[in-house]
């Protein structure tokens, strides 16, 4: 399945925007720290401000057609 986009801080973001928060800090890595990441190259153990882990959208996901809430891009 393909990873499509992300959902934390309650709201759906595309993979791009969530490659920059957790570039910047908005996401957290939490331990145990994993060493994998997904086929996107984005760590499997981030975790939004409210202590919420990070969780994909896939192609065949019911949000697959959503708009990403930074950039507005159609996830």
């Amino acid at each position: 399945m393909r990873i499509v986009g992300y959902t934390y801080a309650a709201e759906v973001h595309c993979v791009e925007c969530t490659r920059r928060d957790a570039d910047c800090g908005v996401l957290v890595r939490k331990p145990p720290l994993l060493l994998d990441t997904d086929q996107h190259g984005i760590a499997l153990d981030l975790f939004d401000r409210e202590g919420n882990p990070v969780r994909p959208i896939f192609s065949t996901d019911e949000r697959f057609g959503d708009r990403c809430c930074d950039c507005r891009d159609t996830i």
